[in-house]
């Protein structure tokens, strides 16, 4: 093998595990979202109405959530 080749194959495994831990990391981030989806529809569905949490995450994204529990519109899934 030259040498030629073998930076080429170096190069191509290092693209793979970064591909590889790019789809991890996604999939991971994706199954954190859903948790938090999970525990939101949780605690929306137990607060009284007019209840209102604003959280604050460690990124410094905030979220506020509102209980409205208002009949649905047309259209509206609930």
């Amino acid at each position: 093998m030259t040498s030629m080749e073998w930076v080429v194959t170096v190069l191509g495994a290092q693209g793979l595990l970064s591909l590889l831990a790019l789809w991890l990391r996604l999939r991971w981030q994706a199954h954190q979202q859903r948790e938090h989806h999970h525990y939101l529809v949780a605690i929306a569905r137990t607060l009284p109405e007019g209840s209102c949490i604003d959280e604050g995450r460690p990124d410094g994204t905030r979220l506020k959530l509102v209980v409205d529990r208002s009949r649905p519109r047309k259209g509206d899934h609930g």
